[in-house]
């Protein structure tokens, strides 16, 4: 009978440890979500961004972005196209039209990512309950 209680508790304390790790895996899950959540919000931003653009006017007036939260006041002298970079501080010229369908492109592989990372915190969830089930069983025989 000892040995049952003894091995029990062994096996509560890997449980235990077991549960804590799904937690701090669930939590990263979270932290990437977020992130993905502010790109997502990023890219709707740059998306009407781009469209909008469109619409105004040659000549106007309007703010660049240099840096978060820095500007200087610009002329627009394109609306038809916009650069686009590729990395390596390379640029390309895109049309509106192209510039969107670029965005939409990294809105769909982020979503799609969501999703993953969705069933995953899901998947690491479920496993929590199951071993806090096991747990419970395992307390009564301690």
């Amino acid at each position: 009978m000892a040995k049952e209680k003894e091995k029990a508790k062994k096996e509560l304390q890997e449980k235990y440890i077991e549960l804590q790790l799904l937690n701090q895996h669930a939590q990263e899950i979270q932290k990437q979500m977020q992130v993905v959540e502010m790109q997502l919000t990023k890219l709707l931003s740059a998306k009407e961004a781009v469209s909008g653009l469109e619409n105004t006017k040659i000549g106007s007036e309007l703010y660049v972005q240099l840096a978060p939260g820095i500007f200087v006041k610009g002329e627009l002298k394109e609306n038809k196209e916009v650069q686009v970079s590729v990395g390596g501080n390379v640029v390309v010229p895109k049309s509106i039209n192209e510039a969107k369908e670029l965005i939409d492109r990294q809105i769909k592989e982020l979503e799609k990512f969501q999703e993953q990372l969705n069933a995953e915190l899901q998947a690491t969830a479920q496993k929590a309950v199951e071993v806090e089930k096991t747990m419970e069983a395992l307390s009564k025989n301690v």
